[in-house]
């Protein structure tokens, strides 16, 4: 089942709304309102067309008129009340760009009184108005009805989840504004509310990728500021959260030195096979397994580019990992950023750029089904993404299938955070177990993991300690 794009449709009334605006400051108001119309603020951000705190410098958000369709059911008539009570402004964007939908009709909108609230009380208002019983009412309604589609369809194909379903609905995140506002600051307002959104159960969802069967659910999508204040409700068994470090590069490069024990894995991919020989005993392959294994692989490139962990990722996977094989690109900031991070790469793994290149620029007559599902997702057929179908595929051939399944099996109900596990403290033993045998079964050592105890703001970072060492 695909994702789909636009999780909601906001049912709010012209009746409540002009109620709400009775005893409401205007500046308020219109944030308040724009936030509801715009509910599904991760669509608009990954679209950046729209987040809850706008900072854009001129205020205005540009919005597609099909999508605010979709959003609002009465989209309209809630735009002219905006409008007659001076809340907001429009115009039409006649630009253009990159941003705006090039060659479509685009709105944009504006409030009318400015784009930030920073007076304290004022914040506090916004806090408290923005869950105004009406609206919680009526969107959890629509969420509650689409949610349980969502669910039966999703245990329909894999009813052994059921459990863990369960188990992720007793989860809510317990943190007092005052510990939020002392560990993450910046982001108070933003976190705060995606918090009261989680507890009141406004955004589940479930759905799983149709190629690879990743798992996607408002826990997937959870900004990782909060993961370490989940903890059941109304039970007080400590909580877990084990990632695996370098998932990706880690099963990569085990492909690349185990091939013959992955490959039946994924046997569609067997016409690579060659490709990936002609390089697998190269010294460098085994150092680069190695430092996926133990954790170094982000640190090494860190020490040699002096950027934060953050950077040096993004740009691994920008440049690296699952770009084009190609050198070039349209924008020249880009483009030699691409060739810093390929001429970094190459000098400490050659042999592993080699064969990531070549893997890029597999025949779509070779693999005919990546070039199928890049037009798909991209509207292009790039054979490019061959790397990160490899990936993703092995990811949750052990992640769901070998190490979840089997801890579901064995009682033990698990939440999935793409390659993260969340589990009672006092599964930790039988997660151990379960995953050093997953991993053994192949005759491939197990990755390094960031074991973390969920305890609040104190705890959120944690020393990385392997399970076969703990």
């Amino acid at each position: 089942m695909k994702k789909n794009t636009l999780t909601a449709m906001v049912p709010i009334d012209a009746p409540a709304l002009e109620t709400i605006f009775k005893n409401s400051r205007e500046k308020d108001k219109a944030l308040v309102i724009l936030q509801h119309l715009f509910f599904t603020w991760r669509i608009m951000k990954a679209h950046k067309n729209f987040a809850p705190q706008i900072e854009r410098s001129s205020g205005w958000v540009p919005v597609l008129a099909e999508n605010l369709k979709k959003l609002v059911h009465n989209y309209s008539e809630i735009i002219q009340i905006l409008i007659r009570h001076n809340i907001i402004e429009f115009k039409r964007n006649d630009k253009g760009g990159k941003n705006y939908y090039p060659g479509k009709l685009t709105m944009l909108y504006r409030v009318k009184f400015g784009s930030r609230i920073t007076n304290p009380e004022q914040q506090r208002y916004r806090q408290e108005h923005i869950r105004h019983p009406f609206i919680i009412n009526k969107v959890k309604e629509y969420y509650e009805k689409d949610y349980k589609n969502q669910r039966s369809l999703f245990l329909a194909q894999n009813p052994w989840f059921s459990g863990n379903l369960k188990f992720m609905d007793q989860l809510i995140i317990d943190v007092s504004p005052e510990e939020l506002q002392k560990y993450n600051p910046d982001n108070f307002y933003f976190l705060w509310g995606v918090q009261q959104q989680f507890n009141d159960k406004l955004n589940r969802h479930i759905s799983i990728d149709s190629f690879a069967g990743r798992i996607y659910s408002e826990l997937t999508s959870l900004p990782k500021g909060l993961r370490p204040y989940l903890r059941l409700k109304n039970e007080s068994s400590e909580l877990m959260i084990v990632d695996i470090k370098s998932s990706q590069p880690y099963f990569i490069g085990t492909l690349f030195l185990h091939y013959n024990e992955l490959l039946p894995l994924i046997p569609q991919f067997y016409p690579i096979a060659h490709k990936i020989k002609k390089h697998t005993n190269k010294p460098d392959v085994r150092i680069f397994l190695e430092d996926c294994i133990n954790g170094y692989f982000y640190q090494r490139i860190m020490d040699a580019s002096g950027l934060t962990k953050d950077e040096v990722k993004q740009a691994m996977f920008q440049h690296i990992f699952y770009s084009s094989a190609s050198n070039q690109h349209r924008i020249q900031a880009v483009k030699e950023e691409r060739l810093k991070f390929r001429n970094l790469f190459m000098s400490i793994y050659p042999s592993v750029y080699k064969l990531l290149v070549a893997l890029k620029r597999t025949q779509k007559q070779t693999l005919p089904f990546v070039y199928e599902i890049s037009k798909r997702k991209k509207g292009k057929g790039k054979m490019y993404i061959t790397t990160n179908l490899i990936a993703t595929l092995l990811e949750v051939i052990f992640v769901i299938n070998k190490i979840a399944k089997r801890l579901s099996d064995d009682g033990v109900p698990v939440c999935l955070i793409h390659d993260a596990f969340i589990f009672r403290k006092q599964d930790l033993d039988k997660f151990d177990q379960i995953f050093n045998e997953a991993f053994h079964e192949f005759k491939i050592r197990p990755p390094k993991l960031d074991i973390q105890e969920l305890k609040g703001g104190d705890n959120i970072i944690k020393p990385s300690i392997s399970t076969e060492n703990r």
